[in-house]
């Protein structure tokens, strides 16, 4: 289990603007379990496997999928993340 405090990438993006683009409401609407997400934790973005999802409460159960450099979190560890916390989508 994950107590990490992820970035908040809806911020960052309104900081920095010309860094990045961030996934809109109707690419957020369409994720779905068995989708990556990248977020970004310690200066380290990575993605993400979707194993669960609540849209009323905007929020998203995970694992790692990436091994790591910068964080202790290792390939498969479960993440809790919010829908600001999202950088980029991989549909699969």
């Amino acid at each position: 289990m994950s107590k990490n405090i992820f970035d908040n990438a809806v911020k960052l993006a309104a900081k920095y603007p010309n860094t990045f683009q961030l996934p809109n409401v109707s690419m957020l609407s369409k994720i779905k379990v068995g989708d990556n997400v990248k977020v970004c934790l310690n200066n380290e973005r990575f993605w993400c496997l979707i194993k669960g999802l609540d849209f009323d409460k905007q929020t998203i159960v995970a694992s790692v999928d990436n091994i790591l450099q910068l964080n202790e979190l290792k390939l498969g560890d479960i993440v809790y993340l919010n829908f600001y916390n999202i950088y980029d989508i991989k549909y699969n």
